[in-house]
């Protein structure tokens, strides 16, 4: 971290996160230096003149801030998490996102955060985040997501693991030095795929060519950061049964286990879960009876949910899916209404859209049936 008088403080730790509301609390830092005090800007009138304060393509090591400007166009809400956002003109570019959004008396009111289809910025107000970052800074659990930290263990560089289901997914993290080339191998008795990301959602290596079960990827480590590898299949029909699989490198890689999948979901409750690395899909159970009716809604901001509700064995014209029939705050909120034609578990799972996105979401089952 480093500031404008040229003080810098290296390996500062991420002391507390909101993966909901894309909000982090780091440090603490021994300093003189005064904090910036956050103020309620809520009853400023649309058409003020606002600035968004960051750094957007920054690549040198004590970077100057820049500015733009912009107005206050409206205000929106996310009820579910009473989260009010400035709509502004001034857009937010990479390395502007976590800076402030300042008034033009100067007053600290917002966060930034995301920017609509390269149209308009959306920014959280300072007000409504200020409980929030209290709770993080007494070391809260404010998301309900527990420890999701990403494993740093060296790990081993072979692995033998079973995929018990068609949406079970075998994920290891991969941390190498940069420039090193990396030689990742499995082999099994089903048809499965092998891939490799870096933590900003960049395929680094694809495989699924042969039905025989063996692939090879290499992977360029060209980023100072981990790596994910996944083992999965891209067509549940063709697992119906579980998978061996032998996991081979010529680098160790580290289990990383999702604490999303398998869970299960209970109707009238709503469940917090979270994409934890680029590509992830999230799976949770359900038993129906013949004739239930239930609803599904995913609520987000950090991703673009994609809901899916499938069963074993299940045909291609029987798997329901929706992308953005839910509402809210972006408009992008997933919703399905279900009604069970037969009795048995289902598979409810959660993606994101583009698949690279990654954050947490709120998943909502409703029992339609009852209401009617």
């Amino acid at each position: 971290m480093v500031f404008s008088d040229g003080i810098e403080f290296l390996d500062v730790p991420v002391a507390n996160q909101d993966q909901l509301t894309d909000l982090a609390v780091i440090g603490p830092l021994e300093t003189d230096i005064q904090p910036v005090r956050l103020t309620n800007g809520e009853a400023l009138p649309v058409g003020s003149d606002v600035y968004l304060i960051g750094y957007p393509g920054e690549a040198d090591r004590f970077p100057q801030p820049a500015i733009a400007g912009g107005l206050i166009s409206r205000l929106r809400t996310w009820t579910t998490q009473e989260l009010t956002y400035f709509q502004s003109d001034a857009l937010i570019v990479g390395g502007q996102s976590g800076g402030l959004f300042v008034s033009a008396a100067g007053q600290a009111i917002g966060i930034s955060g995301f920017t609509f289809p390269d149209t308009f910025a959306l920014v959280a107000s300072a007000h409504d985040l200020q409980p929030r970052i209290r709770r993080l800074i007494d070391g809260e659990d404010v998301a309900g997501l527990g420890e999701r930290a990403i494993v740093k263990a060296l790990g081993r560089p072979r692995h033998r693991f079973t995929l018990a289901n068609a949406w079970e997914r075998s994920v290891y993290v991969l941390n190498a030095s940069l420039n090193s080339n990396v030689r990742i191998s499995l082999r099994s008795d089903s048809d499965l795929f092998l891939e490799a990301t870096n933590v900003y959602g960049d395929y680094a290596a694809y495989a699924d060519d042969s039905e025989t079960g063996a692939e090879t990827i290499t992977v360029t480590v060209d980023v100072e950061a981990p790596y994910f590898v996944i083992v999965g299949t891209s067509v549940p029909s063709e697992l119906d049964d579980e998978a061996i699989v032998r996991l081979s490198s010529n680098h160790r890689l580290t289990p990383f286990v999702d604490p999303d999948d398998g869970g299960k979901l209970i109707p009238g409750k709503t469940l917090t879960g979270s994409l934890d690395y680029p590509g992830d899909v999230d799976y949770f159970t359900i038993p129906m009876e013949e004739g239930d009716e239930f609803g599904f809604t995913v609520d987000a901001v950090m991703i673009d949910p994609l809901l899916t509700l499938d069963y074993a064995n299940a045909e291609a014209e029987a798997i329901l899916w929706d992308d953005d029939h839910g509402g809210g705050l972006f408009g992008t909120n997933a919703q399905l209404r279900y009604v069970a034609d037969h009795s048995g578990d289902f598979v409810v799972s959660i993606e994101d859209s583009y698949g690279y996105d990654t954050g947490g979401y709120l998943l909502t089952v409703a029992d339609v049936s009852e209401d009617e």
